[in-house]
């Protein structure tokens, strides 16, 4: 292609640019103006750690024993929970799933004595609003306490409920150095503790329970996690460390942060040595001593968006977190997915999840409930949901190539796709050409459409994807 003016004739300037790795991923950080061709603007269900446009997890129904698992009646899982059990009668597992239905009761699924597909109700066990659990050894019986806001707490020892007096309104409990330590709800400045070795026991006294008040400017108490043999209290404004061993006369409190921005208690997920959690400017690593940000990439995506019920999971060195993000104008419900090791992440968007727990005993799972469905969903490499594809779905940023002010044309991209994908291509955001590319190897598709600047897309629902050094040739004088 030339061109001629005033008997003159000109080459073109060409210019080659390649993606060589995608591993930038997802990016709200930079303008669009600065970022390279590889930095998604969105992208959803690629996996993009390894450099290449891959298939990202998707969500299966879990089968146990063959069986789909689910709930009977005309209620719905909201809130699914593992109570990790030895049973020393029979000296066996009796490992079993809880969920929290929507009419209120709690159902209980057996992972080594039940083969069924249903839950069973477990009768006289019924919250009024959501309950959070933590599993405790009780005189040598793996139980499991059971608490909310408005229903007090519950010891389930097997199939058999005990309810305990004097407890407070529990909304975040975990164990330390054998006590109980709780937040609840009407209080949130004060810290309870039970009695030590006894979590039936919160008669207020020296020798037994009690509770410590914390008035400051950090807020209520959220969420309470063990770990460096120290007790952390995560607040609305701050993170609070408790020293508590045998005696409470020597307990002692020392605030170590605050927070500018409000932090979402129930995102605070143990990930190895340290804590993430989401707070309403991002997300941040907690190690016991500071708070630090990480995955500021999505600091954008997630600017006015409501995460109260945001939570997370951590297995096999990842995070799994359910949270709100804004994409395209739309606020969409996704997991996200961030690996402690590498710090890479993506989303998985589509499968509508509204609970996470996660199941360590002979087996490990990673189980999910999802929007108005009775099963189990499974996280698994399937980049799935219920068996159809996920949409798949990488944007680049604007772009003019390095290239400003000037008009160009782009003449074609190359890449190589193992499956079939849709590219699409937009000049000066609003010219678009689109393009059903098949699968099998290096793939040429000639555009030919002028602009000053570009983005292009690939996007496919098929369960596997893998997409690699996409190369885009521009012209211009």
């Amino acid at each position: 292609m030339f061109y001629q003016k005033n008997g003159a004739i000109y080459k073109p300037n060409l210019k080659k640019l390649t993606v060589n790795t995608f591993a930038s991923g997802l990016s709200g950080e930079l303008d669009e103006g600065v970022r390279s061709i590889g930095v998604a603007e969105v992208s959803y269900n690629f996996d993009m750690s390894n450099g290449a446009l891959k298939e990202g997890e998707g969500v299966s129904v879990l089968r146990y024993a063959g069986n789909q698992i689910a709930v009977e009646g005309n209620a719905f899982p909201k809130k699914i929970y593992f109570y990790k059990r030895y049973d020393a009668v029979n000296d066996r597992r009796d490992d079993k799933f809880l969920v929290y239905c929507s009419d209120g009761s709690m159902h209980y699924y057996n992972l080594y004595n039940n083969n069924g597909a249903y839950f069973n109700k477990i009768t006289g066990l019924n919250f009024t609003t959501e309950p959070c659990v933590i599993n405790y050894n009780y005189n040598g019986d793996d139980v499991i306490l059971l608490s909310s806001a408005t229903n007090g707490l519950k010891m389930l020892n097997g199939e058999n409920v005990t309810s305990v007096d004097g407890a407070p309104s529990i909304t975040s409990m975990c164990v330390h150095n054998e006590r109980i330590f709780a937040t609840s709800s009407g209080q949130g400045t004060s810290l309870w503790f039970s009695d030590d070795f006894n979590p039936t026991n919160w008669s207020i006294s020296l020798t037994e329970a009690g509770f410590i008040n914390m008035v400051d400017n950090r807020g209520d108490m959220l969420k309470v996690l063990s770990f460096s043999s120290y007790l952390y209290v995560f607040r609305s404004y701050g993170i609070s460390r408790v020293t508590a061993y045998a005696d409470q006369e020597d307990f002692s409190v020392l605030n170590l942060y605050t927070s500018q921005s409000k932090i979402y208690g129930k995102s605070v997920t143990m990930c190895g040595d340290y804590a993430i959690y989401l707070a309403e400017d991002g997300f941040y690593k907690f190690n016991g001593v500071s708070a630090s940000r990480i995955m500021k990439r999505y600091d954008k995506f997630l600017k006015g968006v409501d995460n109260l019920n945001a939570e997370g999971v951590f297995t096999e060195g990842k995070l799994y977190m359910n949270v709100n993000i804004l994409i395209d104008d739309e606020i969409c419900n996704v997991i996200l997915v961030y690996n402690v090791d590498d710090g890479s992440s993506y989303l998985i968007k589509g499968c509508n999840v509204i609970s996470l727990g996660l199941a360590e005993g002979e087996n490990r799972y990673a189980v999910c409930l999802c929007k108005d469905k009775k099963v189990l969903y499974n996280l698994e490499k399937t980049g799935s949901y219920e068996g159809v594809a996920l949409k798949k779905v990488w944007r680049s940023a604007t772009t003019d190539f390095d290239v400003p002010k000037v008009k160009k044309r782009l003449e074609k991209i190359t890449f190589l796709t193992d499956y079939d994908v849709d590219l699409t291509i937009v000049a000066d955001k609003r010219t678009t050409k689109k393009y059903k590319v098949k699968g099998g190897g290096v793939r040429e598709v000639k555009v030919h459409l002028k602009g000053e600047v570009f983005s292009f897309e690939f996007s496919c629902q098929t369960e596997k994807a893998r997409i690699v050094s996409p190369t885009v040739y521009v012209s211009y004088y």
